[in-house]
Parts: C-alpha cells; structure tokens; sequence
C-alpha cells in the first residue's frame, strides 16, 4: 500500500441525477438533474446477528451475516418539478403559478397505504469526475427525511432533506459504488 498523501483525500460536492442511460457521455449523462444539494451521504453497511456463547461468559462466538443496505440521503438547495414529483407522491403544478407544489389530502387519490415505486439515482463527482467515486441505486425507493424541515430564514438558505433508500432491481442489483467509468447502468 502506498503511504498516505492528502493529495488523495476526497472532497467535493456531487450531482444526482435521476435514470442515466449512458454513463460515457458528459453530464447529466441521459439522465435529469435533480437540482442542488447540501450534505449529500451515500450511507451503506451490512446487516448480522452476532451468537454469543453464555457458557464462556457470553462473549461474541460467531457472526450470522443477513445482507447489506444502502441509502442516499442529502438536503435539497434547489427543487423542481423534476425532483418533487419523484420524491413527494402528492406534487401537483399549482393552479396560479404553474410551480410546483405538495400538499397532502387524506380523502385524496394518493393515501397512506400506496406502494411507491424505485428509480435509478446516481451520485456523480462535480469537479472531478473521472478521479472521484460515484454511487449508483438501481432502485433508489424516495422519501422526504424523518426531520424534513423547509426553514425559512434570513440566516440560513432553505433546503428539504431527501432519502432515497436502496431496493432492488429488477436484477437483484441495489447499488454499486466506484469509478464512475467502472459503474454498469
């Protein structure tokens, strides 16, 4: 292994972008931007139950693995159409405006209860993307964050948090995280 150099320390912001289609060509790489984002996460580990022998004092013995889990999570600096209606089941283009709106209606056609569906999310390098890692969910399943706020104050800029939780695809696939000229649509 090579010694540590700061040189190779990761840092930059990212784009998402909603269903690419052709990662060899430039950004946003047949794919739709979903606006800017502030504390964009890919978040993945794995999953396990850990046996523990009580006959030596209930020390850890073995460790069952049960599978992975992945998750995009970031806070929205900008929002369109584009990213509203693929986050929030009950966008709608408002009535004056034609911008977008959410709302909730609980006698409405979208109820607790509808199943919602998974697009492909890609996270890619914005400065450097041929030499930064990008992060792929096949089947990214979209939400508004536990502790979404939309925070209206001179002080600090507005931002809705989003997460985008990794199913699988209709191959099996959940994410794959690299280079993004190693990735695989």
């Amino acid at each position: 292994m090579a010694a540590p150099n700061t040189i190779n320390v990761i840092k930059g912001p990212a784009r998402l972008i909603l269903t690419p289609t052709d990662l060899s060509t430039t950004a946003p790489y047949g794919g739709t931007y979903l606006g800017l984002a502030r504390g964009l996460e890919f978040r993945w580990g794995s999953r396990g139950h850990t046996e523990r022998a009580i006959e030596w004092g209930n020390v850890p013995n073995r460790r069952l693995w049960t599978g992975e889990w992945a998750m995009l999570v970031a806070v929205l600096r900008t929002w369109d159409a584009d990213l509203l209606g693929n986050v929030f089941p009950t966008y709608a283009a408002g009535s004056g405006s034609g911008k977008a709106t959410t709302s909730w209606d609980v006698n409405g056609s979208v109820r607790a209860g509808k199943f919602m569906s998974g697009a492909k999310i890609l996270i890619a390098p914005l400065i450097n993307p041929t030499s930064q890692p990008a992060a792929l969910l096949y089947a990214g399943l979209p939400r508004a964050e536990d502790a979404a706020t939309l925070s209206f104050s001179r002080r600090r800029e507005a931002g809705i948090g989003v997460v985008w939780e990794a199913a699988p695809d209709a191959n099996g696939r959940m994410y794959q995280t690299g280079m993004l000229e190693d990735l695989s649509l």
